[in-house]
């Protein structure tokens, strides 16, 4: 416990509390460590990984390094396409700036492109955990904006022996 001026309750200070030890959680925890904050993660089940460690496991990540590793381009505008058509399929239009999304929501896609790849990248720099390639292809693969129909779904790599669903992450 470090030295503070805080009342005796307390059992311990700390710089960031991350609640709950997903995907996210443990990304902002992972961050925040290295930026050289004292955390604390709080998870409420009796093991880490909170719904992520329920689910496949499975990430969709644009532009990802794993796929750069493989020499799989993922071109930025037919992915943003891909993702406007996908994630707005009422809204999309092909003839407009945005694709017929508002500038917000066109945003929101431009980051998960721009950053999604990013932010894997400074997960395995940080020592925080590395990808592998995982052969499935997208959802929409057929769709004509689908310049990359696979590469873009990774999963964390795990120990030799580790048996994926079965042993706690």
């Amino acid at each position: 416990m470090r030295e503070h001026d805080w009342p005796s309750e307390w059992d311990d200070v700390v710089d960031v509390i991350v609640v709950g030890s997903g995907a996210a959680g443990c990304t902002a925890a992972i961050a925040a460590a290295a930026a050289g904050s004292d955390v604390l993660v709080l998870e409420k089940a009796s093991f880490t990984g909170g719904t992520t460690a329920k689910s496949g496991g499975v990430l969709w990540v644009p532009a990802n390094p794993v796929m750069a590793a493989q020499g799989i381009d993922d071109p930025r505008p037919e992915a943003l396409r891909y993702l406007a058509r996908t994630a707005y399929p009422i809204d999309y239009d092909p003839t407009s700036a945005t694709l017929g999304l508002s500038d917000l929501q066109y945003a929101l896609l431009e980051t998960v492109y721009d950053r999604g790849g990013e932010a894997l990248q400074s997960l395995t720099d940080l020592g925080g955990m590395t990808f592998e390639a995982v052969a499935y292809p997208d959802y929409y693969a057929q769709l004509p904006e689908d310049a990359a129909p696979v590469g873009r779904c990774i999963q964390p790599t795990m120990p030799d022996g580790w048996k994926r669903g079965v042993d706690p992450t």
